[in-house]
């Protein structure tokens, strides 16, 4: 005999009625606290043009790596990498990318990332030579980026 030729033993309830009755269930005497979501900064077109403008680094990284691994120090600017200057760096919401001393990399943003003047920041971590070049990414400008650039933090100002 098949399963659905079987027949039904006990007093079966249709799902529904089951799940009506969980639903009904006694709430409990305490209010139990709810996570509340950080408020979101950006909207999704404005996290695109972040993004946008964060993939810009992806070869600048590369090209600061080589030269501290040739070198044994950062460059102290666009120039010093052999990058044209920050102005000529501009998409959609990007107005330039900077190197700045210490393996410091600056993307800044005009309104359209959501933060007129905005900046995302990638400090080179050296701290740990056996693992290689690291990276911190910060930001003063948009608050809620580590929800969807996990990679990156918030710190104010």
């Amino acid at each position: 005999m098949a399963f659905q030729d079987r027949p039904c033993t006990g007093s079966a309830r249709p799902l529904k009625s089951r799940v009506d009755a969980r639903r009904s269930a006694a709430k409990p005497a305490v209010p139990v606290p709810v996570a509340v979501a950080p408020a979101v900064t950006t909207t999704p077109p404005q996290r695109a043009a972040i993004a946008e403008g964060m993939a810009l680094l992806a070869p600048v990284k590369v090209q600061l790596v080589e030269y501290y691994q040739s070198q044994g120090r950062f460059p102290a600017s666009n120039a010093a990498l052999g990058l044209p200057p920050a102005n000529q760096y501009v998409r959609r919401a990007v107005i330039g990318l900077e190197v700045r001393p210490k393996g410091v990399l600056l993307v800044r943003f005009n309104g359209q990332s959501g933060v007129e003047g905005g900046e995302v920041r990638l400090q080179a971590d050296v701290s740990k030579p056996h693992m290689g070049l690291g990276w911190e990414c910060t930001t003063p400008s948009f608050r809620d980026i580590a929800e969807w650039a996990g990679s990156c933090r918030y710190t104010g100002n």
